[in-house]
């Protein structure tokens, strides 16, 4: 999932008030920098570990991971790393494929006869097509963020009508829709569920026993509101997309799992994951693009995780993103170097841009200049669009009134409460702000990217649907409005 740049709300709170925690490390220069860096960018809490092969992990923890009771962060405070999931995914599948207990290019019908995907061609589709992005799929998440009572087997019901982003096998495009197939599969073959295989293959082998899939104890996470203040997010669980984003894991857990990849699958003199299954994930599936004042090419997609160049090195990476919790990992391969920043900031640039300020510090920079070009003329955070008085709503607010469907997403209802509009799905709700004539916006969590919504009306004037653009697909979605029969019949 991606989130929005939040660059111009950190910059407009750099004068607030400010919990100054000491950085809870070994005293070296690097505690002091991340420690400004934290303070600089408003971040509330931050644990960061630089891992080389061959020598002791440095961890680093600096500010708050619960600011209501004032519980400063440590090495072993617990964060949700989101995307960053997708990696030890696309581990487990290239084990198991070293193993020969699947084959990566094999037909998911083969194992999975009930496999549907909207594009016609979903009978070709293979584990790799999943795992590197290119299987045309997109995006359909906060469903199962806002909803709480749908499961992984809704989530893979509905996925025959996910809207295909790319057409198949021609370009990448970033879909937790892919890793949930993906981990599925994955169950298929094995007999095992992903959750026990990842804790089979790689949790337990690496003595990562702070990890797991419940939500943190000790450390909530955060949002900005309208006013750049903090607000603690609601704690939901992502059973539904796990393999795509629902690792809990701690910075001392994830020295462990760097150093393991950087080291060709051994940890402690141990073979964890077979050489060639970390050969497989990290090879290039599909080209893309990048943003040359960072990274350079190759510029590929592997197994869950990006391919590039970084400083003459090759650099593999990923971030995670999740309500309230924002992650980024770091390799560069060559230099067997490794950096992971986990903070409790909702939809923060921070953790990758101080991922990248850590690497440059390792190989003899300050990483003060990275950390002010990332920031640097990035966009604001969402707010809500302007509204034009000049352009009102076309009809008043009761038309708009009802419950609208989509076979991937689900319902949503409009509603009109002391004369304000407002959207719900599942047990989220919020306000609904008018932009436009029939065009409206709402938050799809505080510091998120807003989604906006079109009415449409027939002939007749009656409002019949509305199309939802999430800031992620490349196509709105069509939301038909139920009849009041069929809103029954499917309640």
């Amino acid at each position: 999932m991606r989130w929005i740049k939040t660059t111009a709300a950190l910059s407009a709170i750099l004068s607030a008030v400010v919990l100054v925690l000491p950085c809870m490390a070994t005293g070296d220069g690097d505690s002091r920098w991340i420690d400004a860096q934290r303070i600089k960018w408003h971040v509330p809490g931050v644990t960061v570990v630089v891992v080389q092969v061959g020598k002791a992990p440095r961890v680093y923890s600096s500010g708050l991971c619960d600011i209501e009771r004032k519980t400063a962060c440590a090495a072993h405070s617990a964060f949700q790393i989101g995307s960053t999931t997708k990696f030890f995914t696309g581990l487990l599948a290239a084990a198991l494929a070293d193993e020969k207990k699947l084959r990566l290019d094999d037909a998911l019908i083969d194992a999975w006869p009930d496999f549907r995907l909207s594009d016609s061609r979903w009978t070709q589709v293979t584990l790799r097509d999943l795992l590197g992005g290119r299987s045309g799929l997109g995006s359909v998440d906060w469903p199962y963020f806002w909803d709480q009572a749908l499961t992984r087997k809704d989530y893979l019901a509905r996925i025959a009508f996910v809207p295909m982003a790319e057409p198949f096998r021609a370009r990448w495009a970033y879909a937790d829709a892919n890793f949930v197939a993906a981990g599925t599969y994955l169950e298929r073959v094995s007999g095992k569920p992903w959750e026990a295989l990842l804790h089979e293959r790689i949790l337990d082998p690496l003595a990562m026993h702070n990890s797991g899939f419940q939500p943190p104890a000790t450390t909530n996470g955060y949002g900005l509101d309208a006013s750049g203040r903090d607000v603690a997010m609601p704690v939901t669980t992502t059973q539904a997309i796990g393999p795509a984003g629902s690792i809990v894991s701690t910075a001392g857990d994830l020295s462990h799992f760097l150093q393991m990849v950087l080291d060709d699958g051994r940890w402690q003199g141990r073979q964890v994951l077979p050489a060639a299954a970390i050969r497989i994930a990290t090879a290039p599936v599909i080209g893309l693009g990048y943003d040359k004042r960072f990274y350079g090419p190759p510029g590929a997609y592997g197994f869950g995780v990006f391919l590039a160049s970084y400083r003459n090195n090759t650099i593999l990476h990923h971030g995670g993103g999740y309500p309230g919790y924002t992650a980024h990992f770091a390799l560069l391969p060559q230099r067997k170097l490794g950096v992971v920043v986990l903070t409790n900031r909702n939809a923060s640039l921070f953790p990758e841009a101080l991922t990248l300020g850590l690497l440059d510090r390792a190989l003899g920079m300050s990483g003060d200049d990275t950390m002010a070009r990332w920031f640097k003329d990035q966009d604001p955070q969402a707010s809500p669009p302007a509204s034009d008085a000049a352009a009102a709503p076309t009809r008043p607010p009761g038309d708009y009134v009802g419950r609208y469907r989509h076979p991937a997403w689900g319902d949503f209802e409009v509603s009109r409460v002391n004369n304000q509009m407002r959207i719900r799905f599942g047990t989220y709700e919020t306000q609904l702000d008018h932009y436009r004539y029939d065009s409206f916006s709402f938050s799809s969590s505080p510091g998120w990217e807003r989604m906006r919504l079109s009415f449409e009306s027939d002939f007749d004037g009656n409002i019949t649907s509305f199309m939802l653009d999430d800031a992620t697909n490349a196509q709105p979605q069509r939301f038909e409005k139920q009849t009041s029969a069929e809103a029954i019949k499917h309640s």
